[in-house]
């Protein structure tokens, strides 16, 4: 049987397993307790105090936990003793739990986020009875930029024009297409001016899909974008904060201002005019 001391070192190895089990849903103290008893073997509750470093007083309530939780038994002895359940039963338990706690999480916050829009959309609505204001909105990060310019896609009526890169053009093409075949099948024009650069083949199937329909073009700069954009309608216009390849840690310029909307319209047509049609 192993001297204590060769014990606590063995389980001081385990310390880098805590943070895995703690985001499976244990506490830091019941994973520093599981864990000396998956190395311990039965112990009695003065050992796993001594390894562990955590008071007897309390020990008992994480020793009940991990009881209640299904991690460990406890062996009615004089005094009580307590052993792990093997690992291989419990770290997939622990996951399957974690996943059905995501799952339900996801579905309270679908429900939320339809009771917020659609809370949104009635303010908006009492917005739009009166003359709508002139607007600029900072948007911030990949997910919420991602998200806006979708949804003015899928709200356009009369034309969308675009100047990007082709990175982010090759991801974009991929992440809307149906959002822009819907858009095309209603009747919008859709302009998209590119740097010259190769494209992915997923990217060259789906553009050569949509260009079957004559109102999508895209077009080529025969050098990078100076400013990425995108035009709604002739009536809102986004720029992005940087013309870099990704998206990650940036923002963008959202804004109806007649004015500002102008001066991006006249940027997308002076680079559009300067383009070349698309080979693929």
């Amino acid at each position: 049987m192993w001297r204590l001391g060769e014990r606590k070192r063995e389980v001081q190895s385990f310390e880098g397993k805590t943070a895995v089990l703690v985001e499976l849903g244990l506490t830091v103290s019941e994973a520093r307790v599981y864990l000396a008893l998956v190395q311990m073997g039965v112990s009695r509750i003065g050992s796993v105090s001594e390894v562990t470093g955590i008071h007897r007083a309390n020990l008992y309530s994480t020793l009940s936990s991990l009881e209640n939780k299904c991690l460990i038994e406890k062996e009615i002895n004089s005094p009580a003793t307590y052993k792990a359940a093997s690992p291989e039963i419990t770290l997939p338990m622990l996951v399957k739990r974690k996943q059905t706690q995501v799952f339900e999480l996801k579905t309270k916050a679908e429900a939320m986020a339809v009771s917020l829009s659609s809370k949104q959309s009635w303010m908006d609505a009492v917005k739009e009875s009166g003359k709508e204001k002139a607007m600029f909105v900072v948007v911030p990060g990949r997910e919420v930029i991602v998200n806006r310019l979708k949804r003015l896609l899928q709200e356009s009526q009369v034309s969308v024009d675009v100047v990007t890169t082709q990175k982010r053009f090759s991801s974009a093409i991929l992440d809307f297409a149906k959002d822009y075949k819907k858009a095309l099948d209603r009747g919008v024009k859709i302009r998209i001016t590119i740097e010259k650069n190769l494209m992915d083949q997923a990217a060259i199937d789906m553009v050569r899909m949509l260009a079957a329909n004559p109102s999508f073009e895209v077009k080529c700069l025969s050098s990078a974008a100076d400013a990425v954009v995108s035009i709604i309608d002739e009536q809102q216009a986004t720029v992005m904060m940087s013309s870099v390849a990704h998206l990650d840690g940036t923002s963008a310029l959202w804004s109806n201002n007649e004015c500002f909307v102008a001066i991006v319209k006249n940027y997308f047509e002076s680079k559009w005019s300067s383009t070349v049609k698309l080979q693929i």
